[in-house]
């Protein structure tokens, strides 16, 4: 019964929130499994934070608690790259928890460091086990 204080966009029939939540990679999409990963991984949502790193384009932060230990890999650039990441358990395996979880993408070295690939403007959630 008022009027709104704007017209609606030009795109309203695409662009909205049914739209989005029918789309697997929208931003809404993105945003439910984080949610998801942080309601299902202890150490995201109350973890400590260590190794954090800034290298190039890539942001790379572990979350540890307990003996659950996820590292988060962002990569801002245009273009895929490689990030180092120390401090791991030596040997453990990095399997995928976001995106495609379960996948095995790394195994550290005996001094506890890994070469991951990351894509393009992408996140990756990684789960380690020793």
């Amino acid at each position: 019964t008022v009027a709104p204080y704007r017209p609606l966009a030009a795109n309203v029939a695409t662009n909205n929130v049914a739209a989005m939540a029918a789309d697997a990679s929208s931003l809404h999409a993105f945003y439910k499994a984080m949610l998801a990963l942080r309601n299902t991984r202890s150490s995201i949502a109350r973890g400590s934070v260590e190794a954090t790193l800034a290298s190039g384009a890539v942001l790379s932060f572990q979350r540890v608690l307990g003996g659950e230990r996820t590292v988060v890999l962002v990569n801002y650039g245009m273009s895929a790259t490689t990030a180092v990441v120390n401090a791991l358990p030596a040997n453990a395996n990095l399997t995928a928890a976001y995106p495609a979880g379960g996948a095995l993408v790394a195994t550290a070295d005996a001094s506890g460091s890994a070469t991951v690939n990351v894509g393009a403007q992408s996140v990756l959630v990684l789960d380690v086990t020793p």
